[in-house]
């Protein structure tokens, strides 16, 4: 499996990612700015104040704060449909209480469509309001989006490993903008698309028919970063089908694969020698190799005609 980010698995938890925030803002004066500007309309945060799960006799917030005008801040953090404790809103509200400041701030920081938001509402808004809190709901996508924003723009003077941190956040929380050229909207709107992928399938589920049930498994995952297609490995030998990136990087359609690591060095060059007549070969890298046998789905057998190719290669010396 492709690993997106090295993050990926480390930083899971909500206290995690509280503590991720404030290390952030901490140590880079970019995304102190950015925060200032997202929750606080650019009133300063006093950095040492900052505190990640602070215990208080009435509770433990995720993020609690000082701003420079002397106002109090805590900040829950969610980060997936987890529940609310029954000490919230009542703790926090006291915590707050026993600040010697005259504004104090009660936020939420959630994911966007968060499940108990109306709880949130329901529960904190009446409650805060009476009190003289000020209640708010942030959403963490729109804290990604101006982080992201801010931080790519100046890739060359950031690290990249801040650059990583703000990726991770964006694989969290973030949403995706998927761009179509004119061309390619365009042909999504004809039936030539579908009706090949259609058609690509029907070759694949055809081979399968032709091949005894034991010999075959269906298994996308080809390598790394590769396996959104259609196919299957026959004999835990070699995959046949089709996949979308490979189609995409190297305009190859419909291969025949082997994997060195795999299927080892003496049945890897076996391969190479005997496939090497059917279609242009082409080595992802030295262990990942390909045939392009797209040419042979023009034949009018060409179901047979794949299927012998197969079944010859094991009488193949």
């Amino acid at each position: 499996m492709k690993i997106q980010n090295v993050f990926n698995k480390v930083i899971k938890s909500e206290n995690q990612f509280s503590q991720l925030l404030l290390n952030l803002i901490n140590q880079d004066p970019t995304v102190k700015s950015i925060a200032e500007s997202f929750f606080f309309e650019d009133i300063s945060i006093d950095i040492n104040s900052l505190h990640c799960q602070k215990r208080h006799s009435n509770g433990q917030p995720d993020i609690f704060m000082s701003l420079n005008t002397g106002d109090y801040v805590i900040i829950e953090v969610k980060t997936q449909d987890s529940n609310l404790t029954e000490n919230q809103p009542k703790g926090y509200v006291e915590i707050l209480q026993k600040q010697d400041c005259k504004d104090k701030r009660l936020y939420f920081l959630i994911p966007k469509y968060y499940k108990h938001e109306e709880e949130i509402i329901k529960r904190f808004g009446s409650l805060v309001n009476t009190e003289g809190i000020e209640f708010k709901i942030f959403y963490w996508n729109e804290l990604v989006r101006e982080l992201r924003r801010e931080l790519l723009n100046q890739s060359k003077q950031k690290s990249n490993l801040l650059a990583e941190v703000v990726e991770h956040l964006h694989e969290k929380f973030g949403f995706n903008n998927i761009d179509f050229t004119v061309e390619q909207f365009n042909t999504m709107k004809t039936d030539i698309i579908p009706s090949t992928i259609i058609k690509l399938n029907e070759v694949v589920d055809s081979l399968i028919k032709s091949f005894s049930y034991k010999d075959y498994k269906f298994d996308n995952e080809i390598e790394s970063g590769y396996g959104e297609g259609y196919g299957f490995f026959y004999k835990n030998t070699f995959y046949i089908g089709y996949d979308f990136q490979l189609w995409n990087e190297k305009g190859v359609i419909f291969i025949i694969m082997a994997n060195r690591n795999q299927i080892g060095e003496d049945l890897f060059e076996k391969f190479k020698s005997y496939f090497i007549k059917y279609g242009d070969v082409q080595l992802h890298n030295s262990d990942f190799l390909f045939i392009d046998i797209t040419d042979t789905l023009k034949q009018q057998n060409n179901i047979e005609t794949i299927n012998e190719m197969v079944m010859q290669f094991f009488s193949f010396k």
